[in-house]
């Protein structure tokens, strides 16, 4: 999850499972947003047409070829 062993699982803690699972809350969210966006990012593939991507460009030195 990301976190070190025993963050709240140790028993000095002195937490009951239920009340670790409590402590834990949405903590693995934050991993897991960042895991989902990645993946995203790794599988996007720009999908708009040339026209709206040339007058994104439009008045820049374009490094993209759109014919």
């Amino acid at each position: 999850m990301g976190l070190e062993a025993g963050w709240v699982t140790d028993v000095r803690h002195g937490l009951s499972p239920n009340q670790q699972l409590t402590a834990l809350g949405n903590g693995v969210l934050p991993l897991q947003a960042v895991a989902a966006l990645t993946e995203l990012k790794l599988s996007w593939e720009p999908t708009r047409p040339a026209s709206v991507l040339g007058s994104l460009d439009a008045g820049y030195t374009s490094v993209l070829s759109v014919d």
